[in-house]
């Protein structure tokens, strides 16, 4: 064939068309190299950007009889494709294969990326010969893609959503937002030709094309590679691959493609490790609960992202995905980072949150200390940043979904590691225990049914007392010598589970006032009382109203009357106590032990990973206007607290530079007193010595009164020859 760009003069020499896209003018060799085992009567069209002049002479060294186009360098190696098909398309090729020079200079692995492309495509000559018998005898086979490039377009549709579905309508192909079909993500291919006849037909103009540099994603170049695939299907044809070794299948919906941005929903579908922040000391209910009996008794390896007490960030490379466990965001700087991290690693991130955090009752000890109010922003910002949000009752599920979609119910388990169901012993003799086991915080809870108990206790006087284990008296309790307050042994776990088997008990309570908070709390009461073979009474709430069989395996009361009356039931029936018992315990055997609940991954992310994932391309207008005013929100929170951090460091430094000051100036007032005491000293020494010369000038005044006064008398003057011999006889 002649080099000659016009396209209507091209003539086929045999059944194959190799369309070719050189950019980069060091890989001719490479390419030259990988054709050449081809058959020879293969028809070589070579496109080149009109900007690489120096790329033309070599392409025709190594390719003498190819056709070459030159072509405005835009549309990568696409808008080059679609320019070759008007010219093959009348020509009938079988089949033809398309290539393009990839360097992929962005990632590390750009050029292993092309050269296993290349191998699966072209890596030897009967290699080729089983791709081309393969689309011989198998009629429905439209396009064959390497190993590991044919992908999922509802995991890999990325940005590209908006121009995929303007593109789909214009070519006329029938779509829906399920996406669920493959394509080739490289656009290097075995196809048949027919199948790109609508694209042909949608008459796409240069214009189209944006010039380079263009996006990484989200062009109309990157809604064509996915079109390609859709093309195909509607054409009733299949998409398979082909390995190495020239396998050929059909391929993995679930695939993960070595050399792409990996899909969350996919890396989710199999975690192995996940590197666990928390906020709790080691072994504390919640952690224990919620992070580390669950996934350990799934399989996954949980691995401390603290260090020396400390979070520490560079711990996420370290696992498949990362976990944030309730109030880990509010409590570390610059929270964000940790999701950027992520990010940047490929690390799908979970938010674990087991209560309504954001909506605590007043009278909640934690809202009357403010513990959360600070953390609300950023636990909010993981919230609708994570990939999976893993929350323990329906009711939260409910209320946090129009923040994030993908978001699963962990149910709480009883760990049948630590709990052994008690046998059932109904107690006849008097009196009676009621029992009630808590937190700190649910004081308020036992205040709401306070009447009740105490109604009960005078009903039942000298046969009935009221026991409470961990959470402190209302005060409308605390005066009863027939209710007793033990505080909580132990905050560790093991070390509560251990001690709350040994506890006698005959009926168990379990409060709740109603809020919206406990309305979020879970059933984990009725699971623990019912491992002792206990019967009780909860609050008429969701956590029990999902798990209780009213009047079967427990009675659920929501006014003071109601407590009265189902616990009145229980005192005098022994036998109720045991049918209620013997229920609810066979309710938690059979449906609520970690060991015969939870296997494996799956049964913590069920359905939703990966069929059901919402990557967040594919979010609602709304859903995703939540997530840019939240990014905003969060923005704007941290731009604050740092402003409010730099400006404590700087009254800081301002108050250790007003206690230097201080300090300077109270050495400066014990010098000032020093030299104020010397002054003093030296004032008194001087009144001293004028009181002294004082005295001396009057002893002198009386000393020259007497001398004149001698100097006056008849002695002085009688003697005064006396003195004069006296003088002579000194000086001889």
């Amino acid at each position: 064939m002649e080099n000659n760009a016009n396209k209507n003069s091209w003539t086929k020499s045999g059944d194959i068309a190799a369309i070719i896209h050189v950019f980069y003018a060091d890989l001719i060799e490479e390419i030259a190299e990988k054709t050449h085992n081809l058959p020879q009567n293969t028809d070589y069209y070579i496109s080149i950007p009109n900007d690489h002049p120096d790329v033309v002479d070599a392409v025709r060294e190594h390719f003498p009889n190819a056709q070459i186009l030159i072509v405005e360098n835009r549309g990568r190696d696409i808008l080059p494709f679609l320019e070759v098909l008007k010219g093959i398309l009348p020509l009938n090729y079988d089949l033809l294969v398309k290539i393009h020079s990839k360097k992929t200079p962005h990632r590390a692995d750009g050029t292993s990326w092309r050269q296993d492309i290349y191998e699966k495509l072209l890596g030897s000559a009967d290699l080729i010969n089983g791709i081309i018998q393969s689309f011989k005898t198998n009629p429905e086979q439209g396009m064959l893609g390497p190993k590991g490039q044919v992908v999922n377009a509802r995991y890999y549709m990325f940005e590209n959503k908006t121009i995929f579905l303007e593109l789909a309508k214009r070519i006329g192909l029938e779509t829906n937002d399920q996406f669920d079909f493959p394509f080739v993500s490289s656009t290097m291919f075995w196809a048949r030709p027919q199948l790109f006849k609508k694209l042909i037909d949608a008459d796409f103009l240069k214009a189209e094309f944006p010039n380079e540099p263009i996006k990484s994603d989200g062009t109309i170049v990157h809604g064509l590679e996915r079109i390609f695939g859709l093309a195909t299907i509607h054409e009733g044809l299949k998409i398979n691959t082909v390995d190495l070794d020239g396998h050929i299948e059909k391929p993995n919906p679930n695939e993960i493609s070595p050399f792409a941005y990996k899909p969350r929903a996919l890396l989710l579908s199999d975690i192995k490790s996940l590197v666990y922040y928390g906020t709790k000391h080691v072994g504390y209910a919640v952690e224990h609960i919620r992070i580390t009996a669950p996934y350990q008794q799934a399989g996954i390896e949980l691995i401390d992202g603290f260090v020396d007490g400390q979070a520490d960030i560079e711990r996420i490379q370290l696992g498949d995905a990362v976990i944030f466990h309730r109030s880990f965001p509010g409590s570390v700087e610059h929270f964000e980072k940790y999701i950027w991290k992520a990010r940047e690693l490929e690390k799908p991130v979970i938010f674990e949150i087991d209560d309504l955090l954001f909506n605590l009752p007043e009278d909640h000890p934690e809202q009357k200390l403010d513990l959360y109010k600070s953390h609300l922003m950023p636990i909010l910002f993981a919230l609708n940043e994570a990939d999976l949000v893993v929350t323990s009752t329906p009711k939260i599920k409910e209320l946090l979904s129009d923040f994030n979609p993908n978001i699963i119910v962990l149910p709480n388990y009883l760990d049948d590691h630590l709990w052994s169901l008690q046998s059932i012993a109904v107690n006849e003799n008097v009196p009676l225990t009621i029992m009630y086991m808590g937190t700190d915080s649910h004081t308020p809870d036992l205040e709401g049914i306070a009447p009740a108990l105490l109604h009960l206790l005078d009903k039942y006087q000298g046969k009935l007392m009221v026991r409470v284990i961990g959470t402190p008296l209302p005060q409308s309790l605390a005066a009863r010598p027939d209710i007793t307050f033990e505080p909580a042994p132990n905050n560790v776990y093991t070390a509560f589970v251990e001690n709350f088997q040994n506890q006698k008990a005959d009926i168990f309570i379990a409060p709740l006032n109603h809020n919206l908070f406990n309305k979020c709390k879970s059933h984990l009461k009725f699971l623990e009382y019912s491992a002792l073979g206990i019967p009780g009474v909860y609050a008429d709430l969701d956590p029990y109203q999902e798990i209780v069989e009213h009047g079967e395996d427990g009675f659920l009361a929501s006014s003071v009357k109601e407590w009265i009356v189902y616990l009145d039931k229980l005192i005098e029936s022994p036998e109720l106590r045991r049918k209620v018992a013997e229920a609810a315990q066979n309710k938690l055997r059979d449906h609520y032990l970690l060991l015969s609940q939870i296997k494996n991954w799956q049964d913590i992310v069920g359905e939703l990973i990966p069929e059901k994932f919402l990557d967040v391309y594919n979010l609602s207008d709304k859903m995703a206007l939540t997530t840019s005013v939240l990014r905003k929100i969060q923005s704007s929170h941290r731009e604050s607290t740092d402003k409010i951090f730099y400006q404590e460091k700087e009254l800081a430094s301002l108050s250790t530079h007003l206690t230097h000051l201080q300090t300077q100036l109270t050495d400066t007032q014990k010098h000032y007193q020093r030299t104020q005491n010397q002054l003093n000293s030296t004032q008194a020494q001087l009144g001293d010595s004028q009181t002294l010369n004082h005295h001396l000038q009057n002893s002198l005044e009386d000393a020259q009164m007497v001398i004149v006064d001698y100097a006056t008398s008849t002695s002085w003057k009688l003697t005064r020859p006396l003195r004069k011999v006296s003088k002579w006889i000194k000086k001889r």
